[in-house]
């Protein structure tokens, strides 16, 4: 038993949670991206990002202001967020290890739960 929970209860479910808690990453991510003093469409984050074409006209004001918003001010502070959230919970993991705390149930969900909304922290 692990805190209440067997571990292959745990081996059963893991890749689901896995692939539902980075769905619900990449949707905060993109929701941080598009939220802000200038709105911009989840389609253009997208195409800008990939280097796709805009919907918008080649080298208009609106793309160019987008891009420039996008790449040089909140991607950098977003991906700064995951980082920081990330070393964050590692650094729990690891003073939990060097000091012996036990695990309690809830702690881990808690750091996963603040690791994935780090990105949209500015907003709640």
């Amino acid at each position: 038993m692990f805190s209440g929970i067997s571990v292959a209860m745990l081996q059963g479910k893991t890749g689901y949670l896995v692939v539902l808690f980075s769905l619900l990453l990449l949707g905060s991510i993109l929701l941080s991206l598009s939220m802000g003093y200038m709105e911009i469409p989840v389609l253009d984050i997208v195409n800008i990002v990939l280097g796709m074409p805009s919907s918008h006209p080649e080298n208009s004001p609106v793309t160019e202001t987008f891009k420039a918003v996008l790449l040089d001010i909140r991607l950098p502070r977003i991906l700064t967020c995951a980082s920081v959230g990330g070393a964050l919970t590692v650094s729990g993991v690891l003073f939990q290890g060097f000091f012996s705390i036990p695990w309690p149930t809830l702690i881990p969900w808690a750091c996963l739960r603040a690791r994935l909304l780090a990105p949209a922290s500015p907003f709640f």
